[in-house]
């Protein structure tokens, strides 16, 4: 995540969409949907533990001896010597601290694992946290970019029609045969479709456009990103934590009018749909939008 996003917003309250989404990000449309719509969290998580598992290496003994150098000493409860006889190798009531180390597994188990993790990712934040407050006054004041939604608003007026259809099965297979997006366009109340564009961003990235003229004359326009897309986008436009979590649930509507312009997100399968309209309020197309 960026630094800016990690302080702007809370984290995600739910794992599980975090580790869903950045799946979705390297899987293609197919794989993306077979992990949603067959995998609960429970044997997601199952598949983590054997992953993570099977990827990191026993504890070595480098770092068990440093460890006990750095544990503080802690005074002898009575009854320890003789605890000690009956179970030279120490139990759970037994010398608790003083056997912790002595009963690291020579690979860790997934409660263990999970502890180095947090561990890990305590002392990462706190650097990171360090680093963000120290940093040169340059970096800190250079302007954040603008939110996805406020991207598309400022873009929509740009895009032009490059196949111009009424029919929204035929909108739906040029997307398909041009960027070879899986979509199923939404239906939107008092709206005609146009056709399909493209806008040309940074870094030669195309972002199929889908078009719509309101029946008073309303310019309403969809795009269709994914969030491969979206990284790809990197400083042009941002979408964050908060309303990545939102979107961890399919077809919720998330309306974001924070910046410049309306508009209404979310999604559906691997696409990631933000429609916006120069005269219309996020409550207009939320009243209209059906995903």
């Amino acid at each position: 995540a960026r630094l800016a996003d990690l302080f702007e917003a809370p984290l995600p309250s739910s794992p599980s969409a975090l580790l869903r989404e950045k799946l979705r990000a390297v899987l293609s449309a197919p794989e993306a949907d077979l992990i949603d719509e067959t995998l609960s969290d429970t044997e997601l998580h199952g598949v983590l533990r054997d992953v993570l598992r099977d990827r990191f290496a026993p504890v070595p003994s480098s770092l068990r001896a440093r460890l006990r150098a750095v544990r503080p000493s802690s005074p002898p409860t009575a009854g320890t010597d003789a605890e000690d006889e009956k179970d030279p190798e120490g139990s759970a009531s037994g010398d608790t601290s003083g056997g912790l180390l002595d009963r690291l597994p020579s690979r860790p188990k997934p409660r263990t694992l999970l502890f180095v993790l947090l561990l890990g990712g305590l002392v990462l934040g706190g650097g990171l946290g360090v680093s963000y407050l120290t940093g040169s006054s340059s970096s800190t004041s250079a302007p954040s970019p603008p939110t996805l939604t406020a991207f598309s608003a400022e873009q929509a007026g740009a895009v032009t029609t490059e196949r111009a259809t009424a029919q929204p099965a035929e909108a739906e297979a040029y997307l398909d045969s041009t960027w070879g997006r899986r979509v199923r366009l939404p239906s939107i109340e008092g709206a005609q479709l146009r056709g399909v564009g493209r806008l040309q961003a940074a870094g030669n990235t195309e972002i199929p456009v889908v078009l719509y003229t309101g029946d008073e004359g309303a310019r309403i326009a969809a795009f269709v990103y994914s969030y491969a897309l979206i990284d790809r986008l990197d400083d042009t436009a941002t979408l964050n934590t908060q309303v990545r979590s939102q979107l961890a649930q399919r077809n919720q509507l998330v309306a974001n009018g924070q910046a410049a312009g309306p508009g209404l997100l979310w999604r559906n399968r691997a696409n990631i749909f933000v429609v916006v309209s120069p005269s219309l309020s996020p409550g207009t197309l939320r009243a209209r939008v059906q995903p």
